[in-house]
């Protein structure tokens, strides 16, 4: 079972701290992401929030400088161009990092909520000689669409993914993670040479530079304290939910080769899955059901740890669509990362 053991949080709040998002055309959200934030359970005069805005053409620039007006802490950089060989998001992430005053880096997206004392448990993290801290982001719970078949799925889906990435972790294997709720020391990130290693994936500014990190031999610890979630929002319409995900599983195809074995091993055994339903459906049940047994094992067992609450027949359902998700964005993904990186929008 999946451990989150971390020490109880009573040191003095006295670690500086950058706080660094990249925005692209959010003036819907950024406010409130923003305000999340600046009203932090934190010494205002410890940590900085630095707001770099790619080539915004709504409402973002007006948004952030009103909110200067009243925190002094808050730093707007805009981005006009891209003259680094980086994809968008990573040169403006670059950017906000080359212009942190301080060492410790805490990060999530534009489009985030973060906890009270999201701040805290990041420099407990620091404090305790951790150089890297990966956090949970769960899904904005909307009550307007809580009879939604995708965001259902979507709930299941992070959390999966989440528990696979914190247990990892757990057995010091460190590959995955989410830009939302990610904080690493800048020494750390300039002495693997930042994104210029991975400047060839349009996504990957989290989980490939955590496995950056780790041939470093980074620290990384687990943030699930309270108040520790960076929570998000849903994908505005199927179709930005489908350019979304072919961006994240681009990334993949520039894993090391143990993780790709990792991930190899589950396709082959959805595959394997689906041909014995077609070959021999008796079978090929008994495979599924036996899956599916696992699989909820154990995503109940370790559903406490991330306040994580789905009825069984909606995690079955949604554990049958992850066997066809998987294969379908998996081909989907493949012409991505074939062409020109940059023209390619990170949002």
């Amino acid at each position: 079972m999946f451990k989150r053991e971390q020490e109880t949080i009573n040191m003095k709040n006295d670690l500086s701290l950058s706080v660094i998002i990249a925005a692209h055309n959010e003036e819907k959200y950024i406010e409130n992401c923003l305000l999340s934030i600046l009203n932090s359970n934190y010494p205002k005069n410890l940590y900085e929030v630095i707001l770099v805005d790619d080539r915004s053409t709504d409402l973002t620039n007006e948004i952030v400088n009103k909110l200067k007006m009243e925190f002094t802490n808050l730093s707007y950089i805009k981005a006009l161009g891209n003259e680094t060989d980086l994809p968008f998001k990573k040169n403006a992430l670059t950017i906000g990092i080359r212009s942190a005053k301080h060492e410790f880096l805490c990060l999530t997206d534009a489009d985030c909520v973060v906890g009270k004392e999201w701040l805290i448990n990041i420099a407990d993290s620091f404090k305790n000689n951790f150089e890297v801290s990966i956090g949970y982001s769960p899904y904005k719970k909307d009550l307007s669409k809580s009879n939604s078949h995708l965001n259902s799925f979507l709930d299941y889906e992070e959390y999966k993914n989440s528990l696979y990435s914190f247990s990892a972790v757990e057995v010091n294997f460190p590959y995955l993670c989410s830009g939302r709720n990610f904080a690493y020391r800048k020494s750390l990130f300039n002495a693997v040479g930042g994104f210029d290693i991975i400047n060839n994936s349009v996504s990957g500014d989290d989980d490939l530079l955590l496995q950056l990190f780790k041939k470093k031999n980074a620290s990384v610890n687990c943030l699930l304290k309270k108040y520790s979630f960076a929570e998000t929002e849903y994908p505005l319409s199927f179709s930005h939910f489908i350019q979304q995900r072919i961006r994240h599983f681009s990334a993949s195809s520039f894993y090391p080769f143990p993780i790709k074995l990792f991930y190899s091993v589950i396709h082959l055994t959805h595959i394997t899955i689906l041909m014995l339903l077609i070959i021999n459906f008796k079978i090929g049940i008994l495979f599924l059901l036996f899956k599916i047994l696992f699989d909820i094992l154990l995503i109940n067992s370790n559903s406490i740890n991330f306040n994580f609450k789905q009825n069984i027949f909606s995690q079955i359902k949604n554990e049958i669509l992850l066997i066809t998700y998987y294969l379908f964005f998996g081909l989907l993904s493949i012409p991505s990362y074939l062409g020109n990186k940059k023209a390619i929008n990170w949002k």
